[in-house]
């Protein structure tokens, strides 16, 4: 299953299968567990309310209808197609592990991505690999017996994302496949974005900035830096979404834009903000 997932080593989160083996698309690390959202305290007592005004509802209904009768639901079967053809490769081999397979981080080389994938716990005379469509993964992208790939264009799937998949060349069946993110529409922009027009963003907690790639802008790859920390800080925000984080949890006050850097597609590789944490925060 897709799941949310926060690298401990660089605070990085991503979104992988969590029936693969996962590791940080940033800086490579597998010290990486799933992500967790601190709901703000606001949030928290609005949920309350709802939950109460709901109970009493339900306790006047119950009042009124004394003897109605509570339908459960059947459980749901989640057995999926990938599960299913991974089951049947390890009957079918004898092995004792099924296949898997390993992927690069794409690299983007200016104008497409190049990329390798492996696969290991397999035994098969000639197989080939393939990037799919994530959206329809019946559309090949590009395929080839080594797992190299170059000129891979960009996915217009959410956060990039195309699947990796490995075939039986002679039967021309799927083994397994993985999702890799990373694949985003990269280009140069003409004008730069302003210190004013991206604070103005970050107040409206604009949709653009909280994955990677959303916003034309924004390097994908940009850092932060803080003014205002200690310098022994730690879970310093590494991507905008954590800075916001910060703030709707009340841990910091305020975070203003000091000013920022850019690469040579104009776009803002360098974030410096003015921190204020939070009076309580200690």
């Amino acid at each position: 299953m897709v799941r949310k997932f926060e690298c401990k080593q660089c605070k990085t989160k991503f979104e992988a299968d969590d029936r693969n083996s996962v590791t940080c698309p940033h800086c490579h690390s597998d010290n990486v567990d799933y992500a967790h959202f601190r709901i703000p305290t606001r949030v928290w007592m609005g949920i309350g309310c709802v939950v109460l005004l709901v109970g009493l509802v339900w306790g006047l209904s119950k009042m009124d209808n004394p003897q109605q009768d509570i339908e459960q639901e059947e459980p749901v079967n989640n057995n999926n197609e990938e599960d299913s053809i991974r089951n049947t490769y390890v009957e079918t081999t004898g092995l004792s592990l099924p296949p898997e397979i390993i992927v690069e981080s794409p690299v983007f080389d200016g104008e497409n991505y190049s990329i390798e994938a492996k696969v290991k716990n397999i035994q098969i005379d000639k197989l080939y690999f393939a990037i799919l469509d994530f959206r329809n993964s019946k559309k090949v992208i590009s395929k080839n017996e080594t797992g190299k790939f170059k000129d891979v264009p960009y996915s217009e799937a959410e956060g990039g994302t195309y699947f990796v998949a490995v075939f039986d060349a002679v039967a021309d069946t799927l083994i397994c496949k993985i999702d890799k993110p990373g694949f985003i529409k990269q280009k140069a922009v003409s004008t730069r974005m302003t210190v004013a027009e991206l604070q103005k963003k970050m107040h409206a907690r604009d949709n653009s900035l909280l994955g990677v790639g959303e916003n034309d802008y924004l390097s994908p790859d940009y850092t932060l830096k803080f003014v205002g920390l200690p310098q022994n800080a730690i879970n310093k925000p590494k991507i905008l979404y954590e800075v916001f984080e910060k703030l709707d949890n009340e841990v910091w006050e305020s975070a203003t834009v000091v000013s920022l850097e850019y690469d040579d597609m104009n776009r803002i590789s360098t974030i410096t903000l003015n921190v204020k944490e939070s009076d309580f925060n200690f």
